[in-house]
């Protein structure tokens, strides 16, 4: 009996091994591949005013760039850049944060931190 539960147990993590699906986040999938691009969060406001409001008013993150700026003449810009990917939204990503002139929709850690890039939801609906 012993043996029997044994080979069950062993049988069923072989078999999960072989179905577990393929990984879909961006870091396993190809540039090309990468269909949503980060809009920021001003883009969810007219679905989602009221989670939208709440989030401007209540969330740090939403005006977690004003941390950067009031430190930047004491730093360097290699400094500045290491704050990037907690005060900004999609720094280092495929359409993220780059810099206040190109993306300035995207200087605050916005709703696309938690949610991921926001693009193909506001074009679908789909969530």
């Amino acid at each position: 009996m012993r043996n029997k539960f044994f080979f069950i147990i062993i049988g069923s993590l072989i078999i999960s091994c072989f179905s577990v699906p393929k990984p879909t986040s961006a870091i396993y999938m190809s540039i090309d591949d990468y269909e949503s691009t980060y809009v920021g969060s001003l883009a969810c406001k007219e679905c989602h005013p009221e989670e939208y409001e709440n989030f401007v008013t209540y969330a740090k993150k939403s005006v977690s760039f004003q941390s950067i700026e009031r430190r930047m003449k004491h730093l360097t810009p290699e400094e500045i850049r290491q704050c990037y990917p907690c005060h900004t939204t999609g720094y280092g990503q495929p359409s993220g944060f780059i810099n206040l002139e190109e993306t300035p929709h995207l200087k605050n850690a916005g709703c696309e931190v938690c949610h991921g890039p926001g693009a193909e939801h506001v074009k679908t609906g789909d969530p």
